[in-house]
């Protein structure tokens, strides 16, 4: 007797949780083929070569029915060998389902059924700025598929890509575009997340309000948005312009103000940032001066809790760590809000269903540093299309939290999300980050400082500090300025010091350059001095002490400052020593001094006898 079977196949996109179903598939040999091409404007069509070969010679199937996490599916169409099929679609909030009732009815044992099915979505793609982000779906039951194909066809008006995770089998070229093949092996577990295009590139305009409630004067510190192995950053304003911007052992630009009493001020920094997949080749090692300063507790970081250290003696890698994060905690979309309480880890591990982006990072960084690895928190802007975890809302700016790792092989600070693999329902945010990610600040030898770019408002603030969007490439523009600082009257005869300074005036990081200054006026050779890498803004000096000059020695001296690309000589007024200020004052109490003993001289001379 001929039984009739429905056939069920279930697709998940890599960030929709896999919903489950019952499969028949036990009865066939199922194979599969799926193209991926992207259209130009970046939606993509899939065509799926399904073969169906029956085991058994009493069974058969007469339906396909096919459910995909997407909505935006259009164009569907099917065919089996014996004509189109008209397909039954059903759509709901988060899913598409396809019913196809097949022409052809393939009976006996070994005999097989094959048909297509097309569609095109946009659900599997998006373009963010410079970046096309592709996600194809993965097979929510591998065990029940015998054999498993797929190429994604990209045309060549696309950039080569950032990244593709897993590695394809194979890459060739193609009339249509370049292909990427992957077997069963690679994908099926998986699904494949790309990028094509490199850097992403965002667009900046933050504001700080500072303010000194003392009535002495006092110096304030805001964190701008720093370079990274990850991202170069550029600087067309920064209003009013800082004393200096210094970089601290985390790695953070911090703009130094100094304020008058009771004095308020509202910083304007605007600029663009370039976000890379892999570390800049530009980027020397990041070494870490003190790694026990990275394993220490802090506020928020419970090193020392007995759960935190049984758990981290059981995980024990940072891979570890994280997948325990992704699996066995929940995100709490009920508790975004600006004014939201920080948990911590020791809190988190007690509140497993509620965690936010700042608890997953908190709970990861306690179990690295727990376990021995050097781990830190990196606060910025991530860009999402997700609206539940969109960092900038509306009305208020609220930022995204996520861990560093220190690698001590590569000498380098490796950025992870465990929030957005929590969230995502499995996207691998382990072994490689995004083009999403805008580091603010970092917070390494202190949990909570400094604070990040829309920190620093007024109390009853309601406007936005960010604003964030995409933007394009801008040139790299290393300028920078020398001068040198010496008293306003030098005289002859006088030790000379003082001190020369380089001034950061471009838009982005200055190299360390080598200065070298020498004067034949002050019989002086050739010195040379090194600088630190200088952000925009940034202040280098160095002093200098030039000697001694003959007493009698007057008028105008030079002192020559080169670097690579400049030359520039600052001339300094010597004048005769008697002109000096101490020589008159030193004149003035001789001339005092001689003159009161005189006067004691002549009052004790004795009186001449009548």
């Amino acid at each position: 007797m001929l039984k009739k079977l429905v056939l069920f196949l279930i697709f998940s996109l890599l960030f929709l949780l896999n919903p489950t179903t019952t499969f028949a598939t036990q009865e066939f040999d199922t194979n599969y083929y799926i193209k991926y091409f992207v259209n130009r404007d970046t939606s993509i069509t899939a065509e799926q070569k399904v073969s169906l070969t029956n085991k058994l010679s009493n069974i058969y199937a007469t339906e396909y029915i096919f459910s995909i996490g997407a909505t935006e599916i259009r164009d569907i169409k099917a065919r089996d060998k014996k004509g189109a099929i008209q397909p039954e679609i059903k759509k709901d909030s988060n899913t598409t389902t396809v019913r196809l009732v097949f022409n052809d009815q393939v009976v006996g044992k070994n005999n097989t059924l094959e048909f297509t099915l097309w569609f095109t979505t946009n659900d599997f793609s998006s373009k963010n700025g410079n970046i096309l982000e592709i996600s194809v779906p993965k097979i929510s039951q591998p065990e029940e598929v015998n054999n498993y194909q797929s190429e994604l066809i990209v045309p060549y008006v696309f950039k080569e890509p950032a990244f593709i995770f897993p590695q394809p089998n194979k890459v060739y070229n193609s009339e249509l575009g370049k292909i990427y093949f992957f077997d069963k092996e690679r994908i099926i577990d998986t699904g494949v997340t790309s990028a094509f295009g490199e850097p992403q590139i965002f667009n900046f305009n933050l504001t700080y309000f500072l303010e000194n409630p003392s009535v002495s004067p006092s110096i304030s510190k805001i964190a701008l948005p720093p370079d990274t192995p990850y991202q170069k950053v550029y600087y067309n304003t920064l209003v009013p312009e800082p004393e200096t911007v210094e970089i601290d052992k985390d790695g953070n630009w911090l703009a130094v103000y100094a304020l008058s009493s009771k004095q308020q001020m509202e910083v304007t920094a605007t600029g663009s940032a370039e976000i890379y997949i892999r570390p800049r080749a530009d980027v020397k090692d990041q070494i870490i001066d003190n790694q026990n300063s990275y394993i220490s507790p802090q506020k928020y970081w419970q090193v020392n809790d007995e759960q935190i250290q049984a758990l981290a003696k059981n995980l024990k890698t940072p891979k570890k760590i994280y997948n325990y994060l992704v699996d066995n905690f929940i995100y709490d979309y009920g508790r975004i809000d600006a004014n939201t309480q920080r948990f911590g880890a020791k809190k988190a591990l007690e509140n497993q269903d509620s965690l936010l982006c700042m608890e997953f990072t908190d709970l990861f960084i306690a179990l690295a540093r727990a376990a021995g690895i050097p781990a830190r928190e990196v606060n910025g802007f991530a860009f999402t299309t997700n609206d539940k975890l969109r960092p900038l809302s509306l009305a208020q700016d609220i930022l995204h939290a996520w861990p560093e790792y220190y690698d001590e092989e590569k000498n380098l600070w490796i950025p992870i999300d465990p929030t957005w693999g929590n969230t995502t329902g499995g996207v691998d945010f382990f072994n490689k980050l995004d083009l999403n990610h805008f580091a603010f600040a970092f917070h390494g030898l202190d949990s909570e400082f400094p604070l990040p770019a829309g920190s620093y408002k007024k109390s009853d603030a309601k406007e936005k500090n960010l604003q964030i969007d995409f933007g394009v490439a801008v040139k790299p523009v290393q300028n920078f300025d020398i001068a040198v600082n010496f008293p306003p009257e030098i005289f002859a005869g006088f030790s000379i010091s003082g001190e020369i300074y380089l001034k950061s005036t471009g838009n982005v990081a200055l190299e360390s350059q080598e200065i070298y200054y020498s004067s034949k006026d002050f019989d002086l050779t050739e010195q040379k001095i090194s600088t630190s890498l200088l952000p925009p803004y940034g202040r280098f000096s160095h002093k200098v002490i030039l000697g001694r000059t003959s007493l009698f020695s007057s008028g105008t001296k030079t002192i020559n400052i080169r670097t690579n690309n400049q030359e520039k000589k600052f001339e300094i007024i010597i004048k005769p020593f008697w002109q000096s200020k101490i020589v008159h004052l030193s004149l003035s109490l001789a001339c005092g001094l001689l003159l009161f003993m005189l006067l004691i001289k002549i009052t004790r001379r004795p009186k001449k006898k009548k």
